[in-house]
């Protein structure tokens, strides 16, 4: 039952990234919601996957404005007649 629940989140070529994790709070906690003690464990992977996705995703946004940026550098490059007269001078 809980395979086919992991193959959904894990589909090829979806579009989203997945995590699967285990956490815990304590086994103590589990026994006795009301006085258990609170031992946390690998609460903070889910956390530092978050921080991946969305620094990643940020990286990624930059690196498609600094070609945009690029690109447009280019252009006025190209346009600029100083530019084109020492193209035609160095060719010469």
């Amino acid at each position: 039952m809980y395979l086919n629940l992991y193959l959904l989140l894990l589909a090829q070529n979806s579009s989203w990234l997945v995590m699967i994790c285990p956490t815990s709070l304590g086994k103590e906690l589990a026994q006795d919601m009301e006085k258990g003690a609170i031992e946390p464990l690998n609460l903070h992977v889910p956390v530092a996957f978050l921080l991946y996705c969305v620094l990643g995703e940020k990286a990624r946004s930059q690196d498609e404005k600094v070609i945009e940026i690029e690109d447009t550098l280019d252009e006025w490059e190209d346009s600029n007649p100083i530019v084109q007269y020492f193209r035609k001078m160095k060719k010469s």
